[in-house]
């Protein structure tokens, strides 16, 4: 495996770095099913047919996710993002914030306050509450996440703060005006994307 990254740095010189992680994951396979091949002729290295099948699967997953990754890498929060946008603000109550999020089809709601983004309430904190108590309750007084992204950022950036923190989605924000939301990106959105990468 360590020997299929080396050939693919030094074909990276060249090439592409997707097409050196291409032609160093077929390497990978003709090893793999050379290795199989020879454990079958080989009654002494019968080991040799794991070790095979092990670098064969191993190069075809390796090449496969960096591919992918590369393509990600390319494709801009802009290009997958919702500009409508489900807000609160923090006088609301957690009710009325559960009807957005179900409404937008989120698992976690924006909050701004006169066209300033505030942040994001969280799902898993609003099922913290009971229920007798959502319609009492305001938004304002739910922690909430300061988390964004901007419309040029990979979209591979914005899925790690999303693992990161737990979340469904994450507010995008002007560049130029940090506190102003123009759309959001969802977790499933990126999966999208990544699904769109693997068929390509």
């Amino acid at each position: 495996m360590d020997g299929g990254r080396v050939f693919r740095s030094l074909l990276a010189e060249r090439l592409k770095y997707s097409d050196a992680t291409r032609y160093a994951g077929y390497l990978g396979k003709i090893f793999g099913i050379a290795m199989a091949v020879a454990g079958f002729l080989l009654p002494n290295y019968f080991l040799l047919i794991l070790v095979g099948i092990f670098v064969y699967i191993g190069a075809s997953e390796e090449a496969e996710q960096t591919i992918i990754s590369t393509t990600l890498a390319g494709i801009r929060v802009k290009d997958v993002m919702q500009s409508e946008v489900g807000l609160v603000n923090p006088q609301q109550s957690l009710a009325e914030a559960i009807e957005v999020m179900f409404k937008n089809r989120y698992h976690d709601v924006l909050v701004e306050k006169d066209g300033v983004f505030q942040g994001v309430v969280t799902w898993n904190e609003l099922m913290k509450v009971k229920p007798e108590e959502r319609s009492t309750l305001r938004v304002e007084q739910m922690p909430l996440k300061n988390i964004s992204v901007y419309e040029d950022e990979s979209i591979l950036e914005a899925n790690k703060i999303i693992t990161r923190e737990k979340i469904d989605l994450i507010p995008v924000v002007d560049r130029k005006t940090p506190s102003k939301v123009v759309g959001v990106l969802t977790s499933e959105a990126i999966a999208s994307a990544y699904e769109k990468s693997k068929n390509r």
